[in-house]
This record gives structure tokens, C-alpha cells and sequence, in this order.
């Protein structure tokens, strides 16, 4: 196994069943090399969306507001220009189809 198979994030980091246990929401990094947040149809046939993903930014916390609305928590910023280290910026909100 490379090595690098163990720094690399894991798949799914964290979810969440949507209020009315339809949806999942998870914040998973699979195919692409930061978090985003996805969102899966939990019906037969249903799809995975991602419905946040950042060039430069991980999705580190979310949560749902109701069954078509999410509000993203917390964000990890890997380089804030002015401050060093990493750094953490602030909620935005994530409609869903149909919201």
C-alpha cells in the first residue's frame, strides 16, 4: 500500500439523515482532493449530489435547516492571507431542487 493512502481523507467524514430521513447529507472528499457536501436521495433510483465543493475551502461541519435547506457550520481554509495557520470561516446556506 503507498503511503500516501494513509494521509489521503476518507471517504464519507461525517453524515447526516435529512429531518424527514429521506435525504443523507455527508461531507466526503472521494474523487476530488478537498471535503465537499453531498447530498443522496435515500428513495430507490436516487442520486448523490454535491451541492458545496470549494477549489480552496473543506466543508468541516454542516447541518440541516429543514428537509430542503442546509446550512454550512463551519468551513477549513487551508491559507488565509494576513493570518497564519489555519483558519476558519463562517456559515453560508445550501438550497436544495425543489427549495
Amino acid at each position: 500500500m503507498p503511503a500516501e493512502a494513509f494521509f489521503k481523507n476518507r471517504d464519507v467524514l461525517d453524515a447526516q439523515l435529512s429531518p424527514s430521513g429521506t435525504q443523507l447529507a455527508l461531507t466526503t472528499a472521494a474523487g476530488v482532493k478537498r471535503v465537499a457536501l453531498a447530498v443522496v436521495e435515500l428513495a430507490p433510483g436516487g442520486k448523490a449530489v454535491r451541492v458545496a465543493h470549494f477549489i480552496d475551502v473543506d466543508v468541516v461541519e454542516f447541518s440541516w435547516v429543514n428537509n430542503n435547506r442546509l446550512t454550512t457550520v463551519r468551513l477549513k481554509v487551508e491559507q488565509i492571507q494576513l493570518v497564519s495557520g489555519v483558519g476558519h470561516v463562517g456559515l453560508g446556506r445550501i438550497g436544495l431542487q425543489g427549495a
